[in-house]
């Protein structure tokens, strides 16, 4: 039994809320395999960040430079 013949046998029977559920994850599933190459995503909206984020916001800290603050001192570790 293929795996599409698998899946139809467990959906026969399924309430409907569970059946929209499995659709809308086969839509999800392909619509994302056919974006993708090598399972990398070349469009970053895929993976939660808006388009155009990284456009916007590449070289935003160009010309400023990025210190680290002087850390404050640790409290000694208790002894045993």
């Amino acid at each position: 039994m293929s795996s599409v013949e698998q899946a139809i046998a467990e959906l026969k029977g399924a309430p409907e809320e569970i059946a929209r559920e499995a659709l809308d994850f086969i839509v999800f599933l392909k619509a994302r395999a056919s974006n993708t190459e090598n399972g990398a995503s070349p469009d970053p909206s895929l993976k939660g960040y808006p388009p155009g984020y990284f456009e916007k916001t590449a070289g935003s800290f160009e010309g400023q430079p990025l210190n680290r603050p002087e850390q404050p001192a640790l409290d000694p570790a208790p002894r045993w």
